[in-house]
């Protein structure tokens, strides 16, 4: 069984996922297949472009820069509550998340200093798994 894990927006860097297209049929399949769907070429994006283009979101989450009337919003459970109620009224359709917290937003940076601590304290240990990443060092 394999398993392809991505660490998520900002980790990205250009020439990502070349080496596993070059070698890999069914790859190249699923590359394309890609391409096709998002309607440009994300694999000239991947191996060609400069961090910069990678850090667009229109590049790093496809899916939902072409979600055009989707907008994700976070902040106090007060303050989100009473958007809601205002955009609902217009007929706007408003989806509360389920998530365990509002991990891409300002409201994580109390935790940066003690997550730092509690990483730097952590043993970490070699998998018992094969593990393959797409960064070399």
């Amino acid at each position: 069984m394999h398993a392809y894990l991505f660490p998520g927006q900002g980790t990205q860097f250009p020439g990502m996922g070349k080496e596993l297209f070059e070698k890999s049929k069914l790859a190249q399949e699923y590359f394309k297949r890609g391409n096709d769907i998002l309607g440009f070429s994300i694999t000239d994006v991947m191996f060609e472009g400069s961090s910069e283009d990678l850090k667009q979101t229109k590049f790093s989450q496809p899916a939902n820069y072409n979600a055009l009337h989707q907008v994700v919003i976070s902040g106090e459970m007060k303050a989100l509550k009473e958007a809601c109620e205002k955009l609902r009224p217009a007929a706007i359709r408003v989806i509360n998340l389920p998530v365990s917290g509002a991990f891409h937003s300002p409201f994580m940076e109390p935790i940066v200093e003690e997550f730092k601590l509690v990483i730097e304290k952590t043993k970490f240990k070699n998998p018992i798994c094969p593990i393959y990443q797409n960064v070399k060092g």
